[in-house]
């Protein structure tokens, strides 16, 4: 996701009761979201002001797999980092997982580090949080 100026000015103001959370319209999929040939349903959105500065692509596991869900990918606008944002859409993401009946997510190892400080375990090739049924 790419930032401009006028997005670093904002985002010194950020509160997560302004942060929008939702499906993207079709031309707000990120495009290396699009690239990797994601399912415009399983995309949600972070927006501030109107502006996207955030997004998700949380996949649901096969029918073997139905109570796994993988976070294919998770961005924040790099102006806007360190202000909670992708904490913000990961609980979203849990959330929607949960709903749905997950009770394993998995991301990537490419951003293990984030995962890790939010409660994941580092799995091999990636890494896991199981989700507690309640």
């Amino acid at each position: 996701m790419t930032s401009s100026a006028g997005e670093e000015a904002s985002a010194t103001t950020i509160c997560h009761r302004h942060i929008e959370v939702r499906r993207p319209s079709q031309n707000e999929v990120p495009a290396p979201f699009v690239q990797q040939g994601c399912d415009p349903d399983d995309v949600r959105v972070a927006k501030v002001q109107g502006r996207i500065v955030g997004a998700y692509w949380l996949v649901p596991g096969s029918d073997e797999e139905r109570h796994c869900f993988r976070i294919r990918a998770l961005a924040v606008c790099r102006s806007y980092r360190g202000k909670g944002i992708g904490r913000w859409l990961l609980a979203h993401a849990l959330g929607i997982a949960e709903v749905r009946g997950g009770r394993t997510v998995t991301a990537p190892i490419e951003n293990a580090a984030f995962f890790r400080r939010l409660g994941f375990e580092t799995d091999g090739a990636g890494t896991r949080l199981d989700l507690t049924a309640e």
